[in-house]
């Protein structure tokens, strides 16, 4: 109950019979129910902003001081978007995508000795001890014709 200038103010209510209140009901505006238009072969909203190619990356309008991840519907790129605070629009990045595989990667050593391009440290001590014997050896000077 509130209180002014000291002394409590309250306000009575009328109980409304039900002729009063289909009158009252009358004078109030009743929502008007319009059809709705469904979309058509409309997506679930995913969180995803789905453009058709460049140009509609490019047509995209993004508010001021944000940034924006476009998605191509037509192919694996996405469209990186940004504006700055003045409204100064930012270069579009463009970029490519390519799924990974689960696969685990082959390790070095494996992909190493399946190839054949590398050589085992056994291997490379044995050239090395040869390379060493063959530089101990003298070289025979050519003789020269004169």
């Amino acid at each position: 109950m509130p209180i002014y200038n000291g002394y409590p103010q309250t306000y009575y209510q009328q109980p409304q019979g039900q002729l009063e209140q289909l009158r009252a009901a009358q004078y109030q505006p009743q929502p008007v129910m319009m059809p709705t238009m469904q979309a058509q072969a409309a997506p679930a909203d995913s969180g995803f902003i789905w453009v058709q190619g460049e140009a509609a990356a490019r047509g995209y309008l993004v508010a001021n001081g944000s940034r924006v991840l476009l998605l191509d519907a037509d192919a694996d790129t996405f469209y990186i978007k940004e504006v700055g605070q003045d409204g100064r629009p930012f270069p579009l990045r463009i970029y490519d995508y390519k799924e990974r595989s689960s696969a685990p990667k082959a390790s070095i050593a494996a992909t190493q000795a399946a190839g054949g391009e590398y050589v085992t440290r056994k291997e490379f001590d044995a050239l090395a001890a040869k390379l060493a014997a063959l530089e101990k050896q003298e070289v025979p000077e050519p003789k020269q014709e004169g």
